[in-house]
């Protein structure tokens, strides 16, 4: 008996649905691995002094590993997955980095103006008054305590 010829002509479906649904594995895995690397990234902000101190050094390590992860054949998807959130948290952290940094030297005006001193009328007049008794006598026997000489 001969062979029966099987041409597999592609039909217009088949294209259509290999234009929509191929590469879905791919795209899963990335969406995947993009969320597992947010998480982990949190979690580490939450529990290390460091990375909160340094606002680039996560998103720099994220990228990092994205760049060598991608030139595997089997570890493309989750690799540009990692540059990707990388490069969205980095880009987060800069902005949030800029905004507390417009914002901390307003608090320190205010806190300098809230840690200095209010004397009132009475006590200026104290200290200047009891300055101008110890006029002769030098800032080491005043801390010492030892009676003036003279």
């Amino acid at each position: 008996m001969a062979k029966k010829k099987s041409s597999k002509k592609s039909s217009r479906a088949r294209r259509v649905g290999a234009a929509l649904f191929g590469g879905y594995k791919g795209t899963a895995l990335a969406t995947v691995s993009g969320g597992a690397g947010y998480y982990f990234s949190m979690f580490a902000a939450q529990h290390s002094q460091t990375v909160r101190d340094r606002w680039y050094l996560l998103p720099a390590a994220l990228v990092a590993s994205g760049h060598f992860a991608k030139k595997t054949r089997k570890l493309a998807g989750p690799g540009v997955a990692a540059c990707v959130l990388g490069g969205y948290q980095l880009a987060q952290n800069f902005a949030f980095y800029r905004q507390r940094q417009a914002q901390q030297p307003a608090a320190a005006e205010m806190s300098a103006a809230a840690a200095t001193p209010q004397l009132t009328a009475e006590e200026t007049a104290m200290l200047m008054s009891a300055a101008e008794r110890n006029a002769g006598v030098s800032d080491s026997a005043m801390l010492v305590g030892r009676p003036r000489s003279r």
